[in-house]
């Protein structure tokens, strides 16, 4: 098609990607070392490190909201991230240990199309994401699943109209 000199051309929408980490906790004490509730157990000083490189690492990103599980290792892994951000670290009881995948998924999407453009980021536990990744793997979302991601390792989705766009592993920090 052809323009004449002058007419415009009608706008095109794109619609916004919002972007959505989750996140496995940092490294924390061993289960075996700590006497403790398991919901408070810390963690470990490997742990704090990757937390700093974390916070380091995102500091580019436009970071929105910060969710994490009731655990204190989840709140401990995100909170300098939280900070740098200017925002509070929001207590999310569907990222807890023991949570369903699906259902996990399923509201981190929600609260990503919701939020508008930017960067959510959420930290869970092993088994959830876990249960994340198998979700993803059946929606054909993931085509070479990982083993495991490790603790301080993360998923991305990039989110389009309610809608996971594309996903991509990011490795833990050192």
């Amino acid at each position: 098609m052809l323009l004449r000199h002058g007419a415009r051309r009608a706008p095109t929408l794109v619609p916004e990607v919002r972007t959505c980490l989750v996140l496995r906790h940092a490294v924390a004490l061993p289960r075996w070392s700590w006497r403790g509730d398991d919901a408070l157990r810390p963690l470990s000083r490997r742990g704090d490190r990757q937390a700093v490189a974390l916070a380091r690492n995102l500091s580019v990103e436009s970071i929105r909201r910060v969710l994490a599980s009731p655990a204190r290792r989840c709140v401990a892994t995100v909170a300098a991230i939280a900070e740098d951000a200017g925002l509070l670290v929001e207590i999310a009881p569907f990222l807890a240990e023991g949570s369903d995948g699906l259902v996990a998924l399923k509201r981190l999407v929600a609260a990503c199309e919701a939020m508008g453009p930017g960067v959510l980021v959420a930290c869970t536990h092993g088994d959830v994401l876990g249960g994340v990744v198998v979700e993803l793997v059946e929606s054909g979302g993931i085509v070479s699943p990982p083993r495991a991601i490790q603790k301080g390792g993360a998923i991305r989705l990039s989110v389009v109209s309610g809608t996971i766009a594309a996903v991509s592993i990011v490795p833990a920090p050192a």
